[in-house]
Formats: C-alpha cells, sequence, structure tokens
C-alpha cells in the first residue's frame, strides 16, 4: 500500500500571481501575513528554520524527496491547473520535476477541474486563492481569473497530450501499470465519460495502459471514473455523502469544527458500485491565512491525534485491500494542511507517518476495522440522495436558464448539431422536447425501448436507419453509461448526457 500526500505547486512566482495579488505574490504571502483570530489560535504558521522554499529551485526538490523518503512518504499527488484552451498555472514544478530525472520522487496529478474567480465573484464551481489580499478592481469585471472549458475531441487531444511524457516517467505512480489521474471535481466534468474513453483510445495508440481514473469525494459510480477517493476534510464535510452534519461552532468569528469528528468513518466506510474507494488522512486545516475571518479551522489537533487517525485509516486501507492512501497535505501551508516540519511541531507529524506505517506492516491483517459493508442499507440511501441532488441540481440549472430567457438549443448551435435524436421518454426526454419544440434544431428521433407511442422507436429500429443525425442526447441521466457503451461503437455521432447539455450552459 502506497502512502500518496497532496501536494500544492504554489511557492514560486507566476506573473499571474503578481497581476492578481500583488507583485512577488506566492502562497508563503498568505502565510507569513496570517493572524491569530482567537487564544490559542496557531497563527501564523512558521516553517522550521524559517525555510520559505521556492519550488522553481532544484534543491528543494531534491530535499522534499529525501525527506519523504525517510519518513514513508511513498511519492507526492501534484495538483495539475489546466483551463480552457490549454491555459495552464502552476505547471513548472512538474514539468521540472520531469526533466530532473535523477530526482528519485514517485508523482501523480489530481486535475483541480475548476475555474479560478476572485472570492467576491457570483461564478459558481470556483476556486478561489485569497480573500486577505485580492484587489477588487476592474482586472476582471466577471471575477473569472480562468475559466475552465473542457472543449471536444480536439481539446481532449492537446491535454492528454501534455500529460503523456508525464505517464510515461517510470516515476508516475500507476495502479496495475495503469497511470494514476485523480479528478477533484467529477461531476462537474459533463463529458467525463466520453473524454476518457477518447484518452482509452489515444492511450491504445501510444502504447502505454489506459488511465486509472479516480473521482474525489463522489459517492457513487460516476461515468468514467474507476475509483474514488473520500479526501478530508471535504468528505466528512459534505452531507451527500455522510448522511450526518459536522457540528460547526464560533471561536470568536470564524467557524470550528473539531478535529475528531472529522474522523467518523461511518459516513463513507461504504464503497463505490464496481470500484475502489480510496481513504485518506487529514493532517489539519485553517484556512483563514487565505480567508481571514471568513475561513475555518479544526480544534483539537496535535500530531498524537493524527498518528491515532491515520492508524485507524490505514487499518481500514488494509481490510479493503487498497492500493493506496491519501494524506492531506504534504504542503498546504495556506490552509493548515501540512506534513512539513514546521517551527511549533518540529518533525512530528513526520514521525507519527512513520510510526503508523511501521505498525501496520507488523499487523498480522486479522483486525477488521469496519463493521459496515457494501450492502449497508444506511449507504445505499446515501448514495441514492446524492443521486437526487444532482438531479435537483440539473433542473435547478434548466429553471435558472428559462428565468434567463434561454434555451438549451443554445448548447446545440453552438456545438453544430442541428438534427438530434433524443433516447429516453420520460420526464427529463419530454421536458427536452419541449425546449426544443419552438427552436431551430430539429429531433429526428425519439427512441426508447420500453415506450410503444406512436413516433417513438426501440434502438434497434434506430441503428437500422440513423441517417442524418449529428448527436444522440441521452436524458435518463443515470443510465447514461451504461446507453453510452450501448451505442458508441454502433453509431458515428457524439452520445451525450443530458446532464452535459443543460449544465454547460
Amino acid at each position: 500500500m502506497k502512502t500518496i500526500a497532496m501536494y500544492l505547486p504554489q511557492f514560486h512566482r507566476v506573473k499571474e500571481n503578481d497581476a492578481w495579488w500583488g507583485e512577488g505574490y506566492t502562497e508563503w504571502t498568505a502565510v507569513k501575513n496570517a493572524k491569530p483570530l482567537f487564544e490559542g489560535h496557531n497563527q501564523p504558521r512558521v516553517p522550521l528554520h524559517e525555510n520559505y522554499y521556492n519550488l522553481l529551485e532544484k534543491s528543494t526538490m531534491e530535499e522534499q524527496a529525501e525527506l519523504a523518503q525517510q519518513y514513508g512518504v511513498d511519492g507526492f499527488c501534484f495538483y495539475h491547473y489546466y483551463f480552457k484552451d490549454g491555459r495552464k498555472i502552476l505547471e513548472k514544478p512538474a514539468e521540472n520535476l520531469l526533466n530532473w530525472t535523477d530526482i528519485k520522487l514517485p508523482f501523480c496529478f489530481c486535475w483541480a477541474n475548476e475555474t479560478w474567480a476572485r472570492t467576491w465573484s457570483n461564478v459558481g464551481n470556483k476556486n478561489s486563492w485569497n480573500e486577505q489580499l485580492e484587489v477588487k478592481g476592474s482586472k476582471s469585471e466577471s471575477g473569472v481569473l480562468l475559466q475552465q472549458d473542457y472543449g471536444k475531441e480536439a481539446e481532449w487531444e492537446e491535454h492528454f497530450y501534455y500529460l503523456l511524457p508525464f505517464f510515461k516517467d517510470e516515476r508516475y505512480i500507476k495502479y496495475n501499470g495503469r497511470p494514476v489521474f485523480l479528478i477533484y471535481k467529477p461531476k462537474k466534468l459533463y463529458c467525463l465519460l466520453r473524454m476518457m474513453q477518447f484518452w482509452k483510445q489515444l492511450a491504445k495508440k501510444e502504447e502505454i495502459p489506459e488511465i486509472y481514473v479516480i473521482g474525489v469525494n463522489v459517492g457513487y459510480q460516476v461515468p468514467g471514473i474507476d475509483a474514488a477517493l473520500m479526501l478530508e476534510p471535504g468528505a466528512s464535510l459534505d452531507i451527500d455523502l455522510t448522511g450526518k452534519k459536522v457540528k460547526r461552532r464560533k471561536k470568536n468569528v470564524i467557524n470550528a469544527v473539531e478535529y475528531q469528528d472529522i474522523y467518523e468513518l461511518e459516513g463513507h466506510i461504504g464503497k463505490i458500485n464496481n470500484g475502489k474507494t480510496y481513504l485518506s488522512a487529514l493532517v489539519d486545516y485553517d484556512d483563514t491565512p487565505r480567508r481571514g475571518e471568513k475561513g475555518d479551522c479544526l480544534l483539537g489537533v496535535s500530531p498524537e491525534n493524527f498518528e491515532k487517525n491515520f492508524s485507524l485509516v490505514l487499518e481500514e486501507s488494509k481490510h479493503r485491500n487498497n492500493e493506496f492512501v491519501f494524506i492531506n497535505a504534504w504542503n498546504e501551508w495556506g490552509e493548515g494542511m501540512y506534513l512539513e516540519p514546521d517551527e511549533k511541531h518540529g518533525f512530528e507529524y513526520l514521525k507519527a507517518v512513520l510510526r503508523s506505517l511501521e505498525r501496520i506492516k507488523n499487523e498480522d491483517g486479522t483486525k477488521n476495522v469496519s463493521s459496515n459493508n457494501n450492502e449497508k442499507p444506511e449507504f445505499q440511501t446515501q448514495q441514492e440522495l446524492e443521486k437526487l441532488r444532482e438531479q435537483y441540481d440539473l433542473l435547478d440549472h434548466w429553471f435558472q436558464l428559462k428565468q434567463q430567457n434561454r434555451s438549451v438549443s443554445e448548447y446545440f448551435i453552438e456545438n453544430h448539431y442541428d438534427q438530434i435524436a433524443l433516447y429516453g421518454w420520460g420526464t427529463l426526454g419530454k421536458h427536452l422536447y419541449e425546449d426544443l419544440k419552438m427552436s431551430k434544431i430539429e429531433i429526428s428521433y425519439i427512441i426508447d425501448q420500453n415506450k410503444k407511442e406512436e413516433g417513438i422507436v426501440a434502438p434497434e429500429a434506430f441503428l437500422e436507419d440513423q441517417s442524418g443525425i449529428s448527436v444522440i442526447v441521452v436524458t435518463p441521466i443515470f443510465a447514461y453509461e451504461e446507453v453510452y457503451k450501448k451505442l458508441c461503437k454502433k453509431v458515428d455521432v457524439p452520445v451525450i448526457s443530458l446532464q452535459e447539455v443543460v449544465m454547460s450552459l
């Protein structure tokens, strides 16, 4: 079982951060400017010997690789920032590591597939870096700094070939030979299944195994992923995943949660359907260096408590026969999640990792931490609730479009799909039909296996004569993967989900 620490590549200057947050901004800027907001608040955090390193220096990466190896951390999972039209940021540390082949540091990527926006913007599904230091002004009137847009085959191909040299590197972390690739918000990547199927074809062409995709904090099988990772603290704070609300309380002006509450494993002990669920250990959390009085922090954090809980995560991971266990994080200093030594605790968190790993190796493997299993009714109920929430989000977004006098026909016009086949004549299929009825988009076929109404054809009849169709839209969104796999090899047009159509607008 490999121990992988999440890794933030924000500790070097880039021109974008200079423009957005001020000359010379890096994550260290926020860390150094943090203020204690209640009695006993552990701020500002200071790295041991005030080692405010620069990730562009080779000596820094060498020291981190040696430190990780010494304390049992098998590799780093770099956050990968890749945006619309192939725009990248903070990519240099990983690119340098690719060239510095003498640094023996296993690594993989987690694609942080969110739009970057200023904290004051109304943009949803965003990553906003620093409430404290942002300059409100006219540099971006919409608040969007870097737009996330996944594009289609041409953009997917460009992204794949950027990643290919990393996937081929002998240090890149693999699962049964397959390069491991995490996706931070898999449910927001509505073309994920089609994109991963396209990448599978490219991998075959390049003679590498297909990508092993791990979706972060998903409680059921999202089309296109092979496994899930419950990444703390987000997993335990997500009521859709846990079925319970974590208790928050005020410490002066900020929200606080007890550290031990994050390790209530009952909420995410089940496994996603047809795939593995990996677990994570959380070092600490305090994002007040970025958010100030709007931030959150954990209480009751200590190296001793981390060691106890990391040991539990290791035991449960061993019981599940998991190949990986994750730690959040190696160096998220701006959010208080770091294993790296600091002035307060020295190397104690790293020592806790090593002791926990040695302890699990010495156990006989008979201990069963979890009394739950994949058949537990409560967990199945949580999966159903999560699906209902996703369907609610789709309908809510669709209603918002209508209130703005917009139609989903915009999607088809933009993508030059003028004749569509509508697969599924249920409630959502009928809504789509009504939305498109007055547009220039022609619905040439309505396909449904179980409906016998006039004008509806069975899939078999459609496949015999599919002339003129430019796209097939699957309206039963939770059957999308099944339908896609049934049709994709028999048709020459895209097979997309209604979810992709609506949520992309």
